[in-house]
């Protein structure tokens, strides 16, 4: 039997907002060595003086280089993955695992304002918040509610629109009556 799994990940903005930076961040590095290269240009020695900025730039900017693809990279892997059995945060360099029966309560916490959806997730592992550059967070919210729900208290702030939907169209006739 396959397993059905969804995984959600950070949005393709984001990613690419990243990946601008890594440009940014090489223009700022020689907007620094040619500001530098000016200012030290009337001292005596400036041969030696521009020798030696050079290579520290060259460190500087080949370390800012390093460092800005690394965090796209695992900001790249960063994933939260839905199946029959758990909910897997993988964070880019680890895993984390949160069965469905080890949730305890879904609780809107209204001092969260930096976040969209302020949803504390508390689980036997300790509490947890969805990451906020997540790019499908209205699906990922009601998926985690429906495979939490037997386990959890789910508090009544979130909105319905957040409620995984009932199969029974029954009840949904007998709402709109």
């Amino acid at each position: 039997m396959i397993k059905k799994e969804t995984v959600y990940k950070l949005s393709d903005r984001y990613i690419r907002k990243l990946q601008r930076d890594i440009i940014l961040n090489i223009l700022i590095t020689l907007m620094f060595y040619v500001v530098f290269n000016i200012m030290f240009q009337q001292n005596e020695g400036y041969e030696t003086i521009r020798i030696v900025l050079t290579v520290i730039f060259l460190i500087v900017g080949i370390a800012v280089i390093y460092s800005d693809v690394l965090r796209v990279q695992r900001n790249m892997n960063i994933c939260y993955t839905v199946t029959e059995d758990a909910l897997s945060y993988c964070d880019g360099k680890e895993t984390t695992c949160y069965p469905w029966k080890d949730f305890h309560e879904v609780v809107v916490n209204p001092n969260k304002i930096s976040m969209i959806y302020p949803y504390e997730f508390r689980t036997a592992q300790g509490k947890f918040y969805l990451h906020k550059r997540l790019a499908d967070t209205e699906l990922l919210i009601p998926d985690i509610l429906k495979h939490a729900r037997p386990y959890a208290k789910i508090d009544p702030q979130i909105p319905d629109v957040f409620q995984p939907k009932k199969d029974d169209w029954l009840e949904n006739v007998q709402k709109r009556i």
